[in-house]
């Protein structure tokens, strides 16, 4: 099967943003964007904003964790290589 042939190419229709244009409007309107590479994100911008957020969200789930393992009965390291057999 052959594949039909643009005249134009898509390029020329329908223009590449340049790296600095998206990142211009992401900055701008401080909205999230990904950059596609073979049909796969492999870049997502998000503002600093978010960042943050998630940042914060991260940490109160590590102090949640921690808390939660100190309530486990806990070794020594001396004693979980002892049963390691090390």
């Amino acid at each position: 099967m052959n594949a039909i042939q643009l005249e134009t190419p898509r390029e020329e229709i329908y223009p590449q943003p340049t790296f600095a244009k998206v990142l211009e409007q992401a900055a701008r309107h401080k909205e999230r964007m990904t950059l596609n590479y073979q049909d796969k994100i492999f870049v997502a911008l998000i503002p600093m904003e978010e960042l943050e957020l998630i940042e914060k969200i991260e940490e109160c789930i590590d102090i949640a964790t921690i808390q939660e393992r100190q309530d486990e009965d806990s070794i020594s390291l001396t004693d979980f290589k002892k049963e390691l057999g090390l």
